[in-house]
């Protein structure tokens, strides 16, 4: 009985280490504590007069967006370190509808929301996560971001000189992150359209086609009909040629 006992104490105690473990994982990841500082950069810049990471108050789009989220994470592909990610809404670039990932947070506009039905907000919410879980926020912000940092403590400087120094850190981040990296971009749409089909498989109504869909409304473009060049074309033109399964090796 006595060793019935602590067998079950035993198994009890390992079953609450491995949760402890799973969810303190997002916390031992460099990006995790990246996103946060570059969530809290974008969250200052915002009351200083970039409108477009205001956030948007909108009960309807968030209730569709957690929707979107929970239907993903319901049915994952693969153990996602972030279970938790935050999906924020914001004002963005009027006429510019994006989505895009910091880290353990995802930004989508409101346009962009506004514009996608339930499938293909899902598609581009699977696509974003993918960033996260790829820690692609490390491959892109670290440098330049890491040479402004630097530069605010070499020497002393003015007041002016700082602020005008940390306007810098802002700019960066925001160009980096509105910067499309087109490997990057395939491999996210790689594992996001795996997701997909797992979801299909599982009987939901979601499938990797729904990526095409979400992307060319995003884009404007028709991949079906137009013929043209550049990034956007390419990564358009690799999800109907499914060529973005070569991405998941990158």
């Amino acid at each position: 009985m006595k060793n019935a006992l602590i067998k079950f104490a035993l198994s009890i105690l390992f079953l609450v280490s491995f949760e402890v473990r799973a969810a303190s994982m997002p916390l031992l990841s460099p990006d995790y504590y990246l996103g946060r500082a570059v969530e809290w950069i974008l969250a200052a810049g915002s009351y200083l007069g970039h409108e477009e990471f205001v956030q948007i108050v909108d009960s309807k789009t968030e209730h569709r967006i957690e929707n979107a989220l929970n239907q993903i994470l319901s049915h994952p592909v693969k153990n996602y370190r972030y279970k938790r990610a935050r999906v924020i809404l914001i004002k963005g670039v009027p006429g510019e509808p994006n989505a895009y990932s910091i880290g353990p947070v995802i930004y989508i506009s409101w346009s962009l929301a506004q514009m996608l039905d339930d499938r293909q907000l899902v598609a581009v919410i699977a696509h974003e996560l993918m960033h996260s879980e790829q820690a692609h926020l490390l491959q892109r912000v670290p440098v330049p971001l890491g040479a402004i940092v630097l530069s605010l403590y070499q020497g002393a400087a003015s007041g002016r000189a700082q602020k005008l120094k940390l306007k810098a850190i802002f700019e960066t981040i925001k160009d980096t992150i509105a910067t499309n990296h087109l490997a990057m971009e395939l491999q996210a749409d790689c594992y996001a359209a795996q997701q997909l089909a797992f979801m299909h498989d599982s009987g939901l109504s979601n499938e990797p086609e729904d990526l095409i869909k979400a992307t060319n409304r995003i884009l404007g473009i028709d991949v079906l009909h137009d013929v043209t060049e550049g990034p956007d074309y390419d990564r358009a033109s690799a999800l109907v040629n499914k060529s973005y399964l070569l991405g998941c090796e990158y």
